[in-house]
């Protein structure tokens, strides 16, 4: 049985390496009578497994619930279990395939309220798939999102990018067959930084604007859709979390450091300041309310990327 405060539900799942769209999850989730005429908000993670989207996840949903709260004080108690998508520590996948949060959050915004979904996806390098079917996995959360963040670990190297440069041209495709550009709005989050002591969004954008540089006067040839994204992405800088709340089954919050918790919580602020705009759009750049946004995933399920269950 659905808890009140919502569950994860299994939006995308792979048969025989075949992706298959659930509708029934789809209804459920974007069709209910109280969200289908609001604009959607889509908020998704993608990158590499065993790099913590869950978790981070997992405190947006916290966060989520807690709009009206300041500073920390979202966040609860310091030992309350850390709930939401399914997460454990070590080397092996929690994830498989797509997955939604099937309580919307609602936000206030200038046009009224707006629905918001979390989705979780699997890790693009996972060793249980076939590269094609992890690339499209992660193609397909791109391309429903509005506000995607892209999850790396330690530093942007060549593997990251050409990783979300074949994201794009899969994206790319099938955003044309249903009507979606493939990015509305890109975070580059780099978690365990090092390579300094500084982190956050003005140190982010300082290390992806050398990043854009650099490539800038390398050989490597990325397509001009790959260096107009990049040039609108941003970036921020998160430390090590600790390796207590790493090893955690828990994720209790005080088994962070207060270092990572005052940046997760920065981050976080920056996240929300920029939902209210980040309404899913069409390519003639109108807002799509839920119901519409079904019928487009409907589309794509049918012709462009899979086929649904």
């Amino acid at each position: 049985m659905e808890s009140d405060l919502g569950e994860d539900l299994q939006l995308v799942e792979i048969t025989d390496e075949s992706i298959l769209v659930n509708d029934s999850t789809l209804s459920k989730c974007l069709l209910n009578k109280d969200v289908k005429d609001l604009p959607i908000c889509l908020v998704s993670v993608i990158g590499e497994e065993r790099k913590g989207k869950s978790f981070l996840l997992n405190y947006l949903i916290r966060r989520l619930r807690n709009l009206d709260c300041g500073d920390q004080d979202w966040m609860g108690a310091e030992d309350e279990d850390l709930q939401g998508f399914k997460y454990r520590p070590g080397i092996h996948t929690t994830t498989q395939g797509v997955f939604i949060w099937s309580k919307p959050f609602l936000m206030d915004t200038d046009q009224g309220k707006m629905a918001i979904f979390l989705v979780d996806t699997e890790g693009c390098n996972s060793f249980e798939r076939e590269k094609n079917v992890n690339i499209q996995l992660s193609a397909l959360s791109m391309l429903l999102s509005s506000y995607l963040i892209f999850n790396i670990a330690s530093k942007i190297d060549p593997t990251d990018l050409e990783f979300l440069e074949m994201f794009l041209d899969v994206a790319q495709k099938v955003g044309e067959v249903v009507n979606l550009d493939p990015i509305q709005h890109l975070d580059i989050l780099v978690r365990d930084w090092d390579r300094g002591h500084t982190h956050g969004k003005e140190v982010g954008r300082e290390y992806l604007d050398a990043t854009r540089q650099r490539l800038a006067s390398s050989r490597t040839r990325y397509q001009p859709f790959m260096k107009k994204e990049l040039s609108k992405a941003q970036c921020y800088l998160l430390p090590h979390p600790g390796e207590a709340i790493a090893c955690s089954s828990t994720g209790h919050s005080k088994e962070m450091t207060e270092r990572f918790r005052d940046f997760l919580v920065e981050y976080f602020r920056c996240v929300l300041d920029s939902l209210p705009m980040s309404g899913r759009r069409d390519m003639s750049g109108s807002i799509l309310t839920c119901s519409q946004l079904f019928n487009q995933i409907k589309v794509g399920a049918e012709g462009g990327f899979g086929r649904r269950c």
